[in-house]
């Protein structure tokens, strides 16, 4: 198992609302490389990562309004380019892209 450690100051990644200012959470996510070598594997490692940043995003889902949506899904976004970029993996960059691609 490989574990990545990601700590986000999310005012210094994305533009934020003042109400949300000075958020920030330490994300840890744990996964085994090898699954990373097939396509299938690399696909089911990026819906769990993107079932755990969705989790970890929630902290502005106390909060009300357009804003904390649009906050919620920047955190989200912001996270899951941070990951994918930390974890270095061919397969996941293309289960990321696929993603994104398919959400524009």
């Amino acid at each position: 198992m490989k574990n990545v450690m990601i700590a986000l100051a999310m005012t210094g990644m994305i533009a934020s609302p003042a109400a949300f200012a000075g958020e920030q959470f330490d994300f840890e996510f744990s996964f085994d490389r090898a699954t990373l070598q097939t396509e299938e594997g690399a696909q089911a490692t990026y819906d769990r990562l993107q079932d755990q940043i969705k989790d970890a995003c929630k902290f502005a889902s106390s909060r009300k309004g357009l804003s904390a949506v649009r906050y919620e899904k920047q955190c989200i976004a912001a996270a899951t380019e941070e990951t994918v970029r930390k974890i270095n993996s061919d397969t996941l960059k293309t289960a990321h892209f696929n993603e994104v691609s398919q959400n524009s």
